[in-house]
């Protein structure tokens, strides 16, 4: 009986750490989106805790004037600096960073304030 009762324990208790290490922490990012000085150029930085969640990071900027169209994407840098050059010359924009998994670490998406022109 005792054998059962330690087997069970220890089935129980890899089951958590199991659930534990799937559902994981995610770590929280935030993305910056400024304007310029060129017409179409769009710049920022992602930052985050980890830095496996700010470099190589894939950020796309979107019009959400009317319906939502990505304009651009680019990568970050080493340090979470992007920049893109678009031919866009006016509307509401946003930066966005999805969800994904990189270098064993789970970081979350973000989106940046609107910024507008013209």
């Amino acid at each position: 009986m005792k054998t059962a009762t330690t087997l069970v324990i220890a089935v129980l208790a890899l089951a958590a750490a199991a659930t534990a290490l799937a559902g994981g922490d995610r770590v929280p990012a935030k993305v910056s989106l400024e304007l310029g000085p060129a017409v179409g150029l769009f710049k920022g930085k992602v930052s985050a805790d980890d830095s496996a969640c700010y470099a190589g990071r894939k950020v796309r900027i979107v019009r959400i004037s009317g319906d939502d169209v990505r304009v651009g994407k680019t990568y970050t840098k080493i340090n979470g600096h992007y920049k893109v050059q678009t031919t866009e010359t006016s509307g509401d924009w946003i930066a966005k960073v999805k969800h994904e998994t990189l270098a064993g670490v789970d970081c979350k998406g973000a989106q940046s304030k609107v910024r507008s022109a013209g």
